[in-house]
């Protein structure tokens, strides 16, 4: 994921897209997350780490997120492990859920797999070329 996030940009792209409230947990739900501006709009990354990490595809909201956007309960079932020198991923302890992808700068991109409170569209594919062919059918 070579994503860079201009936090202006960020914040202006929440303010226009009718972003609403959204309520996300993993499977045991021993982590909720609560956003209060969230975006139906996802991308998907078919990149190495994150097919292995999310089983084909990442798909994550299309916003970034920062920690004062974020209200996380369960936080001390959080597990993170540094996948690279950019970033690390957040899962589950107690039952693997992938939480999100973090960059070293702070921002999140949640796991969209956590909400299901809306209809979700794909607005992004990265690393396209490297998208398994079970999900090109």
């Amino acid at each position: 994921m070579g994503r860079k996030v201009n936090n202006k940009i960020r914040k202006k792209y929440i303010e226009m897209n009718g972003c609403v409230k959204m309520n996300g947990n993993c499977l045991c739900k021993k982590i909720k997350i609560n956003l209060s501006k969230a975006c139906d709009r996802v991308t998907a990354c078919y990149c190495g780490m994150c097919r292995t990490w999310a089983d084909g595809a990442l798909f994550s909201l299309e916003a970034a997120y920062l920690d004062n956007d974020i209200e996380v309960e369960g936080k001390e079932w959080i597990q993170e492990y540094i996948s690279s020198e950019k970033a690390k991923r957040g899962f589950c302890k107690n039952c693997g859920t992938s939480l999100y992808y973090k960059l070293n700068s702070g921002e999140y991109f949640l796991n969209a797999g956590l909400f299901d409170d809306l209809e979700f569209k794909l607005v992004a594919e990265y690393d396209a070329n490297q998208k398994p062919a079970y999900l090109q059918q």
